[in-house]
C-alpha cells in the first residue's frame, strides 16, 4: 500500500525571485532568446503583478511567452508532483540553475520542452 502526503509549503517572493534569477542568468539561456526585464507592473490596489515576457527564437520565428504569477504557481505544483527531486532541492534551498530552468519550463509550457 502506498502512502500519499500533501503538505502546504510557502515560498516568499524573494525566494522565487532568486530561483528565477538562476534561470535567467544561466539555467535557461540556452533556449531563451530575449527577456524583457520589467517583470512587475503596478495594479490599482498597490500590489505587484508578475508579467515577464520571454521571447524564444526557433526556426527564424520569434514567439513570446509571458510568465505570470498564476503560471508560476502551476509550475511549482507541477514541479512538486512530477519532479520530486528537483522540488526537494528548492525546499532545502539547494536548487541550482538546472532546477530553475525546469521550473521555468514547467511554468511556461506545462512540461519540459528543452533539454
Amino acid at each position: 500500500m502506498d502512502f500519499k502526503v500533501n503538505i502546504e509549503v510557502t515560498l516568499t517572493e524573494d525566494r522565487i525571485a532568486s530561483i528565477l534569477v538562476g534561470a535567467m542568468e544561466g539555467g535557461s539561456n540556452y533556449w531563451i532568446d530575449w527577456i524583457t526585464y520589467a517583470p512587475y507592473k503596478s495594479i490599482e490596489d498597490g500590489k505587484l503583478e508578475l508579467r515577464l515576457p520571454i521571447e524564444i527564437k526557433e526556426d527564424g520565428e520569434i514567439t513570446t511567452h509571458t510568465l505570470t504569477r498564476e503560471k508560476l504557481q502551476k509550475g511549482l505544483e507541477l514541479l512538486a508532483s512530477t519532479e520530486p527531486y528537483q522540488w526537494s532541492l528548492i525546499y532545502d534551498e539547494q536548487d541550482d540553475a538546472s532546477t530553475a530552468d525546469i521550473l521555468l519550463q514547467l511554468s511556461l509550457f506545462g512540461e519540459i520542452v528543452y533539454g
